[in-house]
């Protein structure tokens, strides 16, 4: 499994649909990285720990980053998809638009 990442502008990144946006994107990196540090933290969470195993760390990563886009479609469940304006959060995600209709 190789790592690919797309290298776009912010103007280009915000004008896709928030759900095709790159993960950078879509969440601030404070939660990128903590759900990083947080996967490597509870990999040492071993009594004994392990001696001779070998870590796989790309499945660590591949846990990390669904986590990371998990959080991102939670977070974005409470956006207005049209103007990314945060609605108040509740137990369901956003259904209605607030936007009126003009006539």
């Amino acid at each position: 499994m190789g790592f690919t990442a797309t290298i776009m502008s912010r103007e280009e990144a915000m004008a896709l649909p928030l759900n095709k946006r790159p993960l950078c994107f879509r969440i601030p990196s404070e939660i990128y990285t903590a759900v990083f540090e947080s996967i490597g933290a509870a990999s040492l969470c071993w009594n004994p720990r392990p001696s001779n195993e070998v870590f796989d760390s790309e499945l660590a990563s591949k846990i990390a980053v669904d986590l990371c886009f998990k959080i991102a479609e939670t977070l974005e469940s409470y956006k207005c998809p049209k103007c990314n304006l945060e609605m108040e959060k509740s137990s369901t995600p956003v259904k209605k638009s607030h936007h009126k209709k003009k006539k």
